[in-house]
């Protein structure tokens, strides 16, 4: 079994490390065709897919006001909105679509309410947050992971800032672990920061600079 997880750990480890190799003005297709490559090996695809970072996209198409796709939020080609709890593009059988427990449902609506709070104290107003909850496992036995997406893209042109975005993700790992007549709680929090500049100015001209930094803290 060892062998094993050292194998596994040594698959994503490479996934990310050509992932960091190849250039992040093309994040989204080096993503997908990284993921097809270990597609079949379900440990690996998931934790490269949580701890590779591509920038979000907006959907604007829920009623109830826009919010930010990713892998976190994705069922096949739909995106679950957590403002109303309902995929866009509305698909084929809304029953075969992944759901959450009630209780992390509840939570994530507090959540949600509490982010837009901090974004406008934080952010600019073009600033969207969404926050989605999701079980470890079938039940909350064992905890459950919060994904708190942030991205605040700049539109007013400076005199020498043209365009350029902040994407942020960070992902709160919650475990219940028994310990004696009690039950411990450990959390694990990734963070990443994907950081996009468009400059146009006189001293550089055309500059398109972009990269990201991720850090871990676990803590009890």
């Amino acid at each position: 079994m060892e062998s094993q997880d050292n194998s596994n750990s040594k698959k994503y480890r490479n996934c990310l490390h050509l992932y960091k190799l190849l250039s992040p003005k093309n994040s989204g297709t080096n993503f997908n065709v990284i993921s097809e490559l270990v597609y079949e090996d379900d440990e690996t695809l998931l934790i490269f897919t949580q701890k590779a970072e591509v920038p979000t996209t907006i959907c604007t198409d829920d009623p109830k006001g826009s919010f930010l796709c990713c892998e976190f939020n994705r069922d096949g080609d739909s995106y679950r909105s957590p403002l109303s709890n309902t995929y866009f593009p509305t698909p084929d059988d809304e029953n075969e679509m992944k759901k959450i427990p009630e209780a992390l449902r509840n939570l994530e609506i507090k959540l949600n309410k509490v982010f837009q709070n901090y974004i406008k104290a934080y952010y600019s107003s073009e600033a969207i947050c969404s926050v989605y909850l999701d079980t470890t496992d079938e039940n909350m036995d064992n905890g459950y992971l919060v994904n708190v997406r942030i991205k605040n893209p700049i539109k007013d042109k400076t005199k020498d800032l043209d365009t350029g975005c902040w994407d942020s993700n960070n992902i709160i790992e919650v475990k219940y672990i028994p310990d004696n007549q009690n039950v411990r709680v450990e959390y694990k929090i990734s963070s990443s920061v994907y950081l996009t500049l468009n400059v146009n100015n006189g001293d550089t001209g055309k500059l398109n600079a972009s990269g990201y930094s991720i850090k871990t803290v676990n803590f009890c």
